[in-house]
């Protein structure tokens, strides 16, 4: 237990602790911005210096804004509309690479795949990028009369450096982009080397895209069973509630605002009158923020007889941050809710739809949403499980065995019979639809077979093998190349961003934006 009398006598001693860390606070606050020296000794985020860290690596508000600067002008230079959404991606976006950055940094430096002088120059020279051609023939540079790049007359210009002293900034800017883009892309190369395809993967591709069988099956529609003949129990749900809650029904801390809307709708206006109805709401928006601040909020709704809706706003990016979509990302609401204490109300804001005025009511801390709440989606979800079991063994009722499959059907109201002909084994079948396992049944079968019974996404079904073609040993070897080939691509371009995506999982991120913008 504490010691009251022991703490009183080293009071002294902890008020001057106390003292010489605000002091230090203060002193080195001054010299590296603002920084926060507790956070520094006690590991608190760092938020006035660092907008997040990747494995011990701090990532500074300047270099995410740079990075964020560089996606919304990729964007504006791709003829994109840039509104709320569009900055929140390039927000996600600029966070996004600048893990990728830090993440292939450190490997190409470990691996020494730095790029020297060198390989730039030999890079522009034999293989000048689509876009530096384009840049150069726009300013009719190497540019015959129909504006078709001439690749030998630019290599000649390089090599006996005989080019326009105007090209000197083209260069500067591609040498700068190309230090950092070749190292990864040798990267990349290294892993997408490493990908192989098995010769079992080839000749799969080729029976399902070029092998043909016709089947006769029988079906039952999970849809067509109606919902009263499936029974789910209020045990059942609260168990699968459990089950989930975590990961499906978490719901975050959240700030209770309620919130005025001036819509800026103005499909119903005039066009000569659109900047007048704008001005309006505006005015109209401030007349009532400023009311409410002296006044109440309630008091000022009922005098400008307005609508009030309520949101749960949150602080990070899912879900609109609990504000209605058609607000875009609202991200000024979301700081104002988290930035300042109950009952206060905010200026206009501007949204997506309008103007909005905000005031903060109370909060919510984190848990779980309540059974009662999801209590329809669970019963859903168990009654679509239990209908194909159902389905299942309506269908193994009707089925005796034997291999007319047609007249199963015309004993059994549930049960329908159709075929399918000249389908190739990939293909999907009408009533059945496409699956894995559907495919790779097919793939087994020998004529005359029956399947047990198959789930597809909206039935359940057995199938009978009534004509296959043979496995042709000359079109595969022919087709053998370009399938490995295309399988191959395919494999090599997924090879570094799966490991990257894995690699990460396994990293230390901090990302704070969410506590600042």
């Amino acid at each position: 237990m504490f010691n009251m009398g022991r703490i009183r006598e080293k009071s002294h001693i902890i008020l001057w602790l106390l003292l010489f860390f605000f002091v230090a606070s203060m002193t080195v606050g001054g010299l590296v911005g603002g920084a926060n020296i507790l956070d520094k000794i006690f590991g608190g985020a760092q938020t006035d210096l660092y907008v997040g860290s990747i494995d011990g690596t701090d990532i500074t508000h300047q270099e995410f804004q740079n990075e964020y600067n560089l996606q919304v002008r990729n964007q504006r230079n791709q003829s994109q509309t840039i509104d709320s959404r569009g900055y929140q991606n390039a927000r996600n976006s600029a966070w996004n690479t600048i893990v990728d950055k830090t993440i292939q940094n450190e490997l190409i430096e470990s691996l020494e795949l730095e790029t020297i002088s060198d390989e730039i120059y030999n890079f522009l020279l034999y293989s000048p990028p689509a876009q530096l051609q384009q840049q150069l023939t726009a300013q009719n540079y190497f540019a015959d009369s129909s504006g078709t790049f001439l690749l030998d007359e630019y290599q000649n210009a390089l090599k006996t450096g005989t080019y326009p002293n105007a090209l000197e900034s083209y260069w500067v800017v591609w040498e700068n982009y190309l230090k950092d883009w070749l190292p990864v892309r040798k990267l990349q190369n290294i892993f997408n080397q490493t990908a192989s395809i098995s010769d079992h993967e080839i000749m799969n591709e080729f029976v399902k895209k070029n092998v043909k069988c016709s089947v006769d099956f029988i079906y039952v529609t999970t849809n067509n069973i109606n919902d009263s003949l499936i029974t789910v129990s209020d045990p059942e749900i609260a168990e699968r509630y459990e089950e989930d809650k975590e990961e499906l029904y978490s719901i975050d801390a959240s700030i209770i605002v309620e919130y005025v809307l001036w819509s800026n709708d103005l499909a119903a206006v005039d066009s000569s009158l659109h900047s007048t109805y704008l001005d309006s709401i505006s005015s109209e928006s401030l007349r009532f923020a400023g009311e409410a601040d002296f006044s109440t909020f309630a008091n000022t709704v009922d005098s400008f007889k307005v609508k009030v809706d309520t949101a749960y706003v949150t602080q990070d990016y899912k879900n609109n941050s609990g504000l209605p979509f058609q607000m875009g990302v609202l991200r000024s609401a979301v700081r104002f809710a988290f930035d300042n204490p109950i009952a206060t109300i905010s200026d206009p804001l501007q949204s997506d739809n309008g103007l909005a005025v905000f005031h903060i009511i109370g909060d919510r801390e984190p848990g779980f949403k309540l059974m009662s709440e999801v209590e329809d989606n669970i019963k859903r979800t168990i009654r679509r499980e239990k209908k194909k079991d159902y389905a299942k063994s309506l269908l193994l009722e009707a089925y005796d065995g034997t291999d007319n499959l047609a007249e199963i059907a015309e004993n059994s109201e549930w049960v329908t019979f159709d075929s399918d002909s000249s389908k190739a084994i990939g293909s999907a079948i009408k009533g059945l639809g496409r699956s894995n396992e559907l495919s790779g049944v097919l793939r087994a079968m020998e004529v005359g077979d029956i399947s047990e019974p198959l789930e597809t996404f909206s039935s359940v079904g057995i199938v009978k093998m009534v004509s296959k073609d043979e496995f042709e040993e000359e079109g595969y070897l022919e087709e053998y190349d370009n399938i490995r080939d295309r399988l191959m691509t395919q494999k090599r371009n997924s090879v570094y961003s799966t490991w990257l995506s894995e690699y990460k999982k396994a990293m230390e991120i901090e990302d704070n934006r969410m506590l600042m913008y």
